[in-house]
C-alpha cells in the first residue's frame, strides 16, 4: 500500500524522467545514425502480382518507377547493397475484365524507411478474358508455274491452328493464311511456311497467338500435255586460233520448256534441242555468240529462240629451255674483277604457246648482280629476267653460281 501511494504522488515525476530519457536516448540515435531522405540510385522495376491466369492485361503499362526513400544512414547503406529490397508491385488480385486504376504499392524490405513519393503513382490497366478458337488454314499461292506446267496436288499438315489471345482481338480474326510463291517452278515444292491470322479485310491481326505458328505445304507441280523441258546443245566447227583451247561453255538458257499442238512431236524429241553450228575458226580470247536455235518441225517456245553461248577461251601451256644462257655480271665496283662459274647456265621457261613461241635466246638475260660486293668468295642465285610479259621462269640450273671478286691488277708502267 505504501508503494502504491509513493506510486501515485511520484507519477508524473516518474513519466517525465522516462520521456526526458527516451527523448535523450533518441537525440543520441539520431545523431549517431541520422535520416536521409533521397531517390534509389535506380528506377524500381514494376512487377505483376495476383493476375487471374484467365484474364491478360492488353494495354502498355509502365516498365518502372523512381522511389523517393527516407531512412536512417545504416539503412542507406543496405539499401544500397540490395537493390532488391524495395519492390513496386501492381496487385491484379480479385480484378475481372474491365479497365482499373490500381495503385503502385512500394515495399521496403529494411526497416526503419519512409516513403515520400514514386513517380508512378497509379497504373491503369486494362484486363481481357482470354479466348481460343480453331481455325482451318486457308492457302494461297502468288506467281506462276513456269511455262508448260501447272499446279497438281496440294497437301497441308496441320490443316487447322489454334488462335489464343484477349477475347477482342480474337475475336477479329476471321480466317488463318498461308501463301507459297511459285517462282516459275518446275518441280515439286515442299516448304514450312508462317501461319498468318487475317481480319475480314486481309489485313494480320496483330496481339494473338497461334499454335503451331507454321504449316509444312507439299504442292506437286505437273508438267501439262503437249510440254517438254529439253536442254539446249551447242554443235562447233572450225578451229580456235593455234595455241589456244577452248575451256568453257556457257549456255543461256540451259534448258527450255517447249510444246507442240501434236504431243507425239515432243515425245519424239532427243531429250535436246541444238542451235545452229557456232564456228570457232580463229577466235582466240573469250567471246559471247548469239546461236539460233534449230527448232524441228511443229516445234514451239515462248520468246526468242536463239541461245547466247559464253565461250572461255584460254592459251595452251608448254615450256622451252633456252640451253648455254651467258650469265651477265651488273653492278661490280670500280677496280673489281669477278670470276663466275659456270659461266653458262639453263633457263628452264613455261607460259602460253603463243608467248613461247615468240621467245627467243636474246630474251632470256641471266643476271649476277654484284652491286656494293667486296673481294672474296661467294655462292649466289643468278635472277633471270625475260623481255616477254606472261612468262615465268621455272628453273635456272645450276641455281647457285661460284663467284670470286678480287681486286684489278694494277697495270704496268
Amino acid at each position: 500500500m505504501n508503494f502504491l501511494r509513493f506510486l501515485g504522488r511520484n507519477l508524473t515525476t516518474l513519466l517525465t524522467a522516462f520521456l526526458l530519457a527516451l527523448a535523450v536516448w533518441v537525440l543520441a540515435v539520431i545523431s549517431t545514425d541520422p535520416s536521409q531522405t533521397q531517390p534509389l540510385a535506380q528506377p524500381v522495376p514494376l512487377t505483376i502480382v495476383g493476375q487471374d491466369p484467365a484474364l491478360m492485361v492488353t494495354n502498355s503499362l509502365p516498365k518502372e518507377t523512381s522511389v523517393v526513400l527516407k531512412a536512417p544512414k545504416s539503412i542507406w547503406a543496405r539499401i544500397n547493397a540490395d537493390p532488391a529490397s524495395v519492390r513496386a508491385i501492381i496487385d491484379l488480385s480479385g480484378l475481372q475484365s474491365g479497365e482499373h486504376s490500381v495503385p503502385v504499392q512500394v515495399q521496403v524490405a529494411e526497416h526503419p524507411a519512409v516513403l515520400i513519393s514514386t513517380s508512378v503513382e497509379n497504373a491503369d490497366v486494362v484486363l481481357e478474358t482470354i479466348e481460343s478458337r480453331v481455325l482451318p488454314i486457308g492457302y494461297l499461292t502468288s506467281g506462276s508455274p513456269a511455262p508448260g506446267y501447272a499446279l497438281g496436288s496440294k497437301t497441308l499438315a496441320p490443316q487447322s491452328a489454334t488462335v489464343t489471345g484477349p477475347a477482342s482481338k480474337v475475336a477479329s480474326v476471321i480466317g488463318l493464311q498461308t501463301s507459297l510463291q511459285l517462282e516459275n517452278a518446275t518441280r515439286n515444292i515442299e516448304r514450312e511456311l508462317t501461319i498468318l491470322p487475317v481480319d475480314e479485310s486481309g489485313n494480320t491481326v496483330t496481339g494473338v497467338q497461334v499454335i503451331p505458328s507454321t504449316v509444312g505445304v507439299a504442292q506437286a507441280i505437273e508438267q501439262r500435255g503437249g510440254y517438254r523441258t529439253v536442254v539446249v546443245r551447242v554443235p562447233f566447227t572450225g578451229q580456235l586460233a593455234n595455241g589456244y583451247r577452248l575451256n568453257n561453255v556457257t549456255v543461256i538458257p540451259p534448258v527450255l520448256t517447249v510444246y507442240s499442238d501434236d504431243p507425239k512431236l515432243v515425245e519424239a524429241l532427243p531429250g535436246y534441242i541444238e542451235t545452229l553450228p557456232v564456228d570457232l575458226t580463229g577466235i582466240d580470247a573469250d567471246r559471247e555468240i548469239k546461236a539460233r536455235l534449230n527448232m524441228p518441225q511443229g516445234i514451239q517456245m515462248d520468246g526468242e529462240e536463239f541461245a547466247l553461248v559464253q565461250l572461255g577461251v584460254s592459251p595452251l601451256e608448254g615450256s622451252l629451255t633456252f640451253s648455254n644462257q651467258m650469265v651477265e655480271i651488273e653492278g661490280l665496283g670500280a677496280g673489281f674483277s669477278a670470276k663466275v662459274s659456270p659461266t653458262r647456265v639453263d633457263v628452264i621457261i613455261s607460259g602460253p604457246l603463243p608467248l613461247l613461241n615468240k621467245l627467243t635466246a636474246n630474251d632470256v638475260h641471266v643476271m649476277m648482280d654484284l652491286t656494293n660486293m667486296t673481294p672474296g668468295n661467294y655462292q649466289i642465285k643468278p635472277v633471270t629476267r625475260i623481255t616477254v610479259d606472261g612468262l615465268n621462269v621455272d628453273s635456272t640450273l645450276p641455281d647457285t653460281l661460284e663467284v670470286i671478286i678480287s681486286l684489278s691488277p694494277t697495270p704496268t708502267p
